[in-house]
């Protein structure tokens, strides 16, 4: 066991180098899963992308991409936005999505070869406890989606989630059993844990990043908060603008758009808050590996850049995380409570060079002090 913390076990050497099977939807899952796949030293893999917010395309310029021996696609359903959907519409067309995707996911187990480990990159998307449940593996391993991992509970089970798995066969818990490979160990005692530190990913581009090349460019991370509808479109743009203009001033600030927004509100949003939008291929770890110049500094509101960017490029590149005016966000929306849970691990976590910003009642930006512990326990 990790002698920092308790609950962390050692790979377990039968483990390693057994076939495995993967499932991710977004690039981040993607660069978890490969990190657990080289760590146990899998020969024989196989992916699958759930294509929703992300193709194919997005992910073939990551790395270790050519070292899977297939991979597969699951096709998108349709996607509705937050604001423009029935909750009762939106339930059927996940049903319908389901449905597809559970055929898909049927054939192609049955074209590969039985599966002895199973990773999935999202433990709340049903089409990947689906692959789980579909796969028979001996084990079942999950990865970190973000911060959304960092405070899963596995009593959320809206009605619509548990019909959805009930209509596609799923009659247990796949999760029961799981191990969590994660970078977020803290207070997760009920499972067993096996740490990210992302000591595959760190080598890729420790050839590649030299610290020194700094700028004074500010990036921005920007999310779909107006998407999710949990904030205006007008009092997102004003909150981005008070950060370029108080925080930031006389310093260029590049936003890099979140894949959820829409584009629509993205070019309102440069207008309203005098910001400039950046290009994004990709999660903001991979652009900073591909970047020839680094950032100054990496602003965000509740990004998962942040951890895992402090784990893999240490403090050469320090991160800014703003945290808004509970006031300004609509009390009762779903990610409004991921958000509060996600706001109170970055308050204990965040520390020198990295600030963290609390928007006071004025509606002024505050930096709180940063002598908190350090992310896993150990300066990086």
């Amino acid at each position: 066991m990790n002698s920092r913390y308790a609950g962390i076990m050692a790979m377990p050497a039968a483990m390693k180098q057994r076939t495995v099977g993967v499932i991710v939807s977004t690039p981040l899952q993607y660069l978890n899963a490969l990190e657990l796949v080289e760590e146990l030293a899998c020969r024989e893999r196989y992916l699958a992308i759930q294509e929703a917010f992300y193709n194919l395309l997005d992910f073939a310029d990551l790395p270790g991409f050519a070292s899977w021996r297939r991979v597969e696609v699951v096709p998108a359903g349709t996607q509705l936005p937050e604001q423009r959907a029935g909750r009762y519409v939106r339930c059927l067309v996940d049903l319908l999505t389901d449905r597809q995707a559970h055929r898909r996911i049927g054939l192609m187990l049955e074209d590969w070869p039985p599966l002895e480990l199973v990773v999935i990159g999202n433990p709340y998307e049903v089409i990947h406890q689906d692959f789980a449940a579909q796969s028979a593996a001996d084990e079942l391993l999950i990865c970190d989606d973000g911060t959304a991992s960092a405070v899963f509970d596995p009593a959320v089970n809206s009605r619509s989630r548990q019909l959805r798995k009930r209509m596609i066969g799923i009659r247990h818990d796949p999760l029961a059993h799981a191990w969590w490979y994660t970078a977020y160990p803290q207070g997760r005692r009920q499972h067993r844990l096996l740490l990210n530190t992302y000591s595959y990913l760190r080598a890729q581009v420790s050839r590649r990043y030299d610290s020194s090349r700094g700028a004074d460019d500010i990036w921005f991370l920007g999310q779909p908060l107006v998407e999710f509808g949990v904030i205006s479109a007008t009092a997102y743009a004003e909150l981005i603008r008070s950060i370029a203009t108080n925080v930031y001033r006389g310093r260029r600030l590049r936003y890099l758009p979140h894949p959820r927004e829409w584009p629509t509100c993205l070019g309102s949003l440069a207008a309203a808050a005098g910001i400039e939008l950046a290009k994004r291929s990709g999660p903001v770890e991979i652009e900073l590996i591909r970047c020839e110049c680094p950032p100054a500094r990496v602003g965000m509101l509740y990004s998962s850049a942040f951890q895992t960017c402090h784990t893999i490029f240490a403090g050469a590149v320090p991160f800014d995380v703003f945290e808004p005016d509970e006031r300004q966000l609509k009390p009762c929306n779903g990610e409004t409570r991921i958000m509060r849970d996600c706001y109170a691990y970055f308050r204990a976590h965040v520390r020198d060079p990295h600030r963290f910003f609390h928007q006071d009642a004025a509606l002024d930006w505050a930096q709180a002090g940063t002598e908190q512990d350090d992310l896993l326990g150990e300066n990086a």
